[in-house]
């Protein structure tokens, strides 16, 4: 077991080092998978909560949405757009559309907790933004199990479960890719029977036209790297950002198609106007994520069926 020099062997360091990572995913899992689930539950709930009206006091592309409102008495603040939101994203995108929806100084419906008045939320119910979260801390805590079974198991079986906890990561990383494409994949499809709305390029490539009308507020769009678009449903302005579902950075930036005041026929869910496209139907891009998604699966679970048992002589 242990060599001349009084060190452990190479199995027994490497289930040593195996331990170390065990604790690394374990701890981190279990906290994400809980904050996660509270945040599902949270946003499921607030369907329910009491609502008050509320003024977006602050609304910047760095700093994210404040909206502050008044509950028994007492005023309070709240960033919280809906439960599961991620923050800190690189699209400029994302973060121009969030500004344009809350514009400082407007009205807004908060659902607030009626035990906790300082957590509200603007956009209540279930997000599938708020899966992220727990599903990557369950990838976490099933990565820490494997590495368990690799340090505490037989020697055996050692290099088995190496594999699985390898194979585990592919297929936990499939999952979600193969989900949200294939939900692209379904919208794409769905949307060359959407109605159409006109809309306007509120940024990308600056074309600045004296006929067209520009919204105060919204001109600071025009020099945004990303695209986004206006659109009016029943008479209630929406803005998006999808060119095409399934698109790339690239196909999503704009640049010369689309400059700054263009004119637009935007197709949007007949369900949820906030859902909507420049381009409706399928496009080569729609199919990136579901076919990363079933490769990333495909291989985990052939590790999984195949090799794992192949090394076992099963």
């Amino acid at each position: 077991m242990f060599s001349l020099w009084g060190f452990p062997d190479i199995l027994l360091r490497m289930k040593l080092a195996v331990l170390l990572g065990l604790g690394f995913f374990l701890v981190p899992g279990v906290l994400m998978m809980g904050i996660g689930s509270r945040n599902i539950w949270r946003g499921v709930s607030s369907s329910h909560w009491p609502e008050v009206k509320g003024v977006v006091t602050s609304s910047t592309n760095a700093a994210g949405v404040a909206v502050r409102y008044v509950m028994n008495g007492q005023e309070y603040s709240s960033g919280v757009i809906q439960f599961g939101q991620t923050s800190g994203s690189s699209d400029s995108a994302e973060a121009e559309l969030l500004r344009l929806r809350y514009p400082a100084g407007s009205a807004v419906t908060l659902h607030v907790h009626p035990k906790d008045p300082s957590l509200a939320v603007v956009e209540p119910g279930f997000h599938s933004d708020s899966l992220w979260l727990p599903g990557a801390g369950l990838l976490f805590a099933l990565s820490a199990i494997l590495f368990g079974f690799m340090a505490l198991g037989p020697e055996r079986n050692f290099l088995g479960y190496g594999m699985g906890a390898f194979a585990l990561i592919f297929v936990l990383i499939g999952l979600p890719m193969f989900a949200a494409g294939s939900l692209n994949l379904w919208r794409a499809s769905v949307s060359r029977d959407w109605p159409v709305a006109p809309g306007v390029i509120l940024s990308g490539k600056a074309h600045l036209d004296e006929n067209v009308e520009v919204v105060p507020g919204e001109e600071e769009a025009a020099y945004g790297r990303g695209l986004v678009y206006r659109y009016e449903v029943a008479g209630k302005k929406w803005y998006s950002d999808i060119v095409a579902f399934g698109q790339t950075p690239d196909s999503s930036a704009g640049g010369d198609r689309f400059p700054y005041g263009a004119k637009v026929r935007v197709a949007y869910s007949p369900g949820n106007p906030g859902i909507a496209v420049l381009e409706p139907g399928i496009t080569n891009s729609t199919y990136l994520l579901p076919g990363a998604g079933a490769a990333f699966l495909l291989f985990g679970l052939a590790v999984f069926f195949v090799a794992i048992p192949a090394l076992s002589g099963k």
